[in-house]
């Protein structure tokens, strides 16, 4: 189960603004925050993970890759580039991933986290 360890911080906030300073963070992670470019344009949320990560520091996006149930709930078709990224300088991977809980409580507390 996910748990929250001592010395990582989590701070909330939306994909255009960060609530940290400029060039104050070694690395960012951000989840379901740049669904599917180009119709959606990403670029002011990236631009500011580019302002609130050091040079040289690490950004990690972790999004829907499409063709699933979950984006097969909406009336578009929500089937990601990954050439839109890698043109922007980011590497792409997909991985595979589900959830699975054996109570209501451990889905909750991973939800929490978002």
């Amino acid at each position: 189960m996910v748990e929250k360890r001592a010395g990582l911080d989590f701070v909330r906030g939306t994909a255009q603004h960060i609530p940290v300073a400029s060039n104050s963070v070694e690395a960012a992670y951000s989840t379901w925050a740049y669904f599917f470019p180009p119709w959606n344009d990403p670029s002011p949320g990236l631009e500011e993970l580019q302002c609130v990560v050091k040079p040289g520091g690490r950004i990690l996006i972790a999004d829907n890759a499409g063709d699933d149930a979950f984006c097969a709930l909406s009336e578009r078709n929500l089937v990601p580039d990954p050439t839109w990224w890698n043109d922007r300088g980011f590497d792409t991977t997909v991985v595979e991933t589900s959830f699975r809980f054996d109570t209501m409580e451990e889905a909750e507390r991973l939800f929490e986290l978002y």
